[in-house]
């Protein structure tokens, strides 16, 4: 009976000191959650690129697309009686790229100048919307909007 209670004394004295065995899970635990923060702040730091990259370059974008048509219309083809109506290919020129997408809208044709946000499902929009010319498939500018297309132009 003493050699059993000498082994339940070694046991009792044994659960004080926690052994090599019963702290490796916790450090396991431990290394996964030094991981587990490591990428989640790597995520965060992505997702304010994402916010900066969509807020200061890709806006910046339309907001001068927008001034370039503005400046092309207003100061050097329809500045004077002699000069021709602006038409898609001086936008086209001017932006220095093509259309994402064009389509018609009633009597309108509208084309799509596309450039991606911060987020890969996101994007910016420049729209130009022209008339028809009555012969010829010549598209002759007429109004252009940014970040948004408004459906009003028809009536």
């Amino acid at each position: 009976m003493s050699e059993a209670n000498q082994s339940n004394d070694q046991q009792a004295a044994g659960s004080d000191t926690p052994s090599s065995d019963a702290m490796e899970p916790s450090d396991a635990r431990r290394k996964r959650g030094n991981w587990r923060f490591k990428i989640l702040l790597f995520l965060f730091g992505l997702t304010l690129f994402a916010l900066w990259y969509d807020y200061r370059v890709a806006r910046v974008k339309v907001e001068t697309a927008y001034e370039k048509i503005l400046a092309l219309n207003t100061t050097s083809v329809n500045a004077g009686v002699g000069n021709a109506a602006m038409t898609n290919l001086d936008v086209q020129e001017t932006l220095g790229c093509l259309p994402s997408e064009t389509y018609p809208e009633g009597l309108y044709t509208v084309e799509v100048y596309r450039w991606t946000a911060g987020l890969p499902f996101k994007t910016h929009n420049y729209y130009a919307v022209y008339l028809k010319g009555r012969t010829g498939n010549k598209l002759f500018f007429n109004t252009h909007f940014k970040f948004g297309f408004l459906r009003t132009i028809n009536g």
